[in-house]
């Protein structure tokens, strides 16, 4: 049984909280007036369970024509959640790692997530 303290933020803040930024750029592409998002930079710090919230965001999505997680740590565990949402987007056309710390684990997830999209124009 897990218990539900890991929703909440530690000591020191940094728990589920999504930065405002990241929420904002969410909201215009679930209203529709974006298509993109851009987490450069965005998601350094984010705790484990602000990670699986973004994934989670992620995979409602399900349209982007772009995915910028240039500048950010996509080698740890935490971040796993949201390269493995990557797949469940229905189409994405530039998806950028541009300047991201990647380990092979990571690259491996994100090879998986980009053979589930159905088209995908640019890997950068």
């Amino acid at each position: 049984e897990r218990p539900m303290a890991a929703r909440r933020p530690p000591e020191g803040g940094g728990g589920g909280e999504l930065p405002e930024e990241v929420r904002r750029q969410i909201q215009e592409v679930r209203s529709g007036r974006s298509t993109e998002l851009n987490l450069t930079g965005l998601l350094h710090g984010l705790s484990p369970a602000a990670m699986e919230a973004l994934a989670e965001e992620m995979q409602q999505l399900q349209t982007l024509t772009k995915l910028i997680f240039a500048g950010n740590n996509l080698g740890d565990a935490a971040a796993e959640p949201v390269l493995h949402a990557i797949g469940h987007l229905h189409m994405l056309e530039t998806l950028s790692l541009y300047q991201s710390r990647l380990t092979s684990r990571a690259m491996i997830h994100v090879v998986r997530a980009v053979s589930n999209l159905r088209r995908i124009k640019n890997l950068e």
